[in-house]
């Protein structure tokens, strides 16, 4: 990772890395339902059809499901996923594990960039 971008409080880029920047690189992908970026339709997640029969193996899955979109990402690990369909805002929490540091993260899922 080369060293992404976030805005202080006033506006101004600063630099990220580490576990910070391999959270802001997780949640941009994971936050993205497969196909609606224009930039490139294979990044993001499929996310139809994913519900099964217990909220356990739901979660098993969406974890799988994340993993796979940040497969190109050797260092960056994703677990214990959790989707949460509450009051029209749906959101995934996750844990990201980036040399040897995690950070549990949220992201809502967006439909169209």
């Amino acid at each position: 990772m080369n060293g992404d971008f976030e805005a202080t409080p006033q506006g101004y880029p600063i630099t990220v890395n580490g576990i910070d920047e391999a959270v802001q690189r997780a949640c941009f992908v994971i936050g993205l339902i497969k196909g609606s970026f224009i930039y490139d339709r294979e990044m993001g997640i499929a996310y139809d059809g994913m519900c099964s029969e217990t909220e356990d193996e739901t979660n098993e899955m969406l974890t799988m499901l994340c993993r796979e979109a940040l497969a190109d990402r050797d260092d960056l690990y994703v677990s214990d996923a959790q989707i949460y369909l509450d009051d029209f805002d749906p959101r995934i929490c996750f844990t990201v594990h980036y040399g040897g540091e995690e950070s549990e993260t949220e992201v809502y899922l967006h439909t169209h960039i």
